[in-house]
């Protein structure tokens, strides 16, 4: 096949707002927006969340992107979107959130370790080129925080757009986007390494050595030693072990686990993850694995869903679609986009 390319006009008003100085009246009005959107946006959070939060956003310029989604939708989310969207068959599941720290290593529900998208929080129905510009840019930011120069960062950007045009050519009129996977088999270099590491069985040796304890020969998670994790009350510790068989009932290949599988262990609060997610309700709960023994015991996230941060700015079409494929539920929200 032909390498597709993107046409440089289809990022060209988002780089060229990163990359073309503003003038000084332009660059007060901005940074004035800015403080204001911010400031608007994480009002709800304890002074302590907003704190911490704001505290890994001035790290970088990357951090501070990561814990700004809001601000990216305002800016962007009523653009125009022709010559290359804007149409309703340009409209698809998006994370709203895409970024390179929001990809990583995970099992899927048939249970193969797997490289793909693993952040839904923010995940909306809209015009494909929210989730493409939103990358581009963290791909810029990332590749300047390494010290990459003008033409590298041309090169990444070219060689993602034409990977992603790439890969819509390859299914369309197929459903193969369904099945495809990327896992250590049918990767290659850095990221066949990466996935072969965190299929090694010490991987999860290690997860759970650092987040878990054993107490009399059992594994619970260390709420007393790890300052990541804080104990739960009763009642959401009662909640959480209420769901399990639901949650369960949910996954492929449910029925034939061994009975005690997904039977919950421990419950804890996780904190200090993330940071646009800073300040948001987070739980781990460690599960019994497939046997009663203690070293193949699993980890869970539990996270509060609530409304995600394009609904404000991505226009009536987009908001309506979303809650009709989700019934207004917002943890189903994410589970369908994912």
């Amino acid at each position: 096949m032909t390498p597709l390319r993107l046409p440089r006009a289809a990022l060209g008003g988002l780089l060229l707002t990163l990359l073309v100085p503003s003038s000084v009246p332009a660059a007060q009005s901005r940074t004035e927006l800015v403080v204001r959107e911010v400031s608007s946006a994480n009002t709800a959070l304890s002074s302590s969340s907003r704190t911490e939060k704001y505290s890994k956003m001035k790290e970088s310029p990357f951090a501070f992107f990561r814990g700004s989604n809001p601000l990216y939708w305002k800016d962007f989310g009523a653009a125009a979107l022709t010559p290359y969207g804007g149409a309703s068959t340009t409209r698809t599941w998006l994370s709203a959130d895409a970024h390179v720290q929001n990809t990583g290593a995970f099992d899927d529900d048939q249970g193969d370790i797997v490289f793909g998208l693993n952040d839904f929080d923010e995940s909306v129905i809209g015009d494909y080129q929210l989730d493409v510009w939103r990358m581009a840019v963290s791909l810029l930011l990332v590749a300047r925080e390494n010290g990459f120069g003008p033409a590298d960062q041309e090169v990444l950007v070219d060689a993602f757009s034409e990977a992603y045009l790439n890969a819509l050519a390859d299914f369309a009129g197929n459903d193969g986007e369904t099945t495809r996977k990327f896992r250590a088999g049918n990767t290659y270099g850095l990221l066949n390494d990466f996935l072969e590491d965190v299929g090694d069985g010490q991987s999860r040796a290690k997860l759970l050595s650092k987040w878990t304890v054993k107490s009399g020969g059992v594994r619970r998670l260390d709420t007393a030693n790890n300052a990541d994790l804080a104990a739960v009350t009763a009642a959401v510790d009662s909640d959480v072990r209420s769901r399990m068989n639901d949650y369960r009932a949910t996954l492929s290949g449910g029925s034939t686990w061994p009975s005690g599988y997904f039977t919950v262990k421990s419950v804890a609060r996780r904190l200090h993850a993330g940071i646009g997610s800073v300040g948001i309700p987070r739980y781990y709960v460690l599960i019994e694995g497939a046997t009663t023994a203690q070293d193949d015991d699993r980890l869970l996230e539990v996270k509060a869903q609530g409304t995600p941060s394009a609904w404000a700015y991505l226009g009536a079409t987009g908001v309506s679609q979303t809650s009709a494929a989700c019934g207004d539920n917002m943890a189903l929200r994410g589970v369908t986009a994912a």
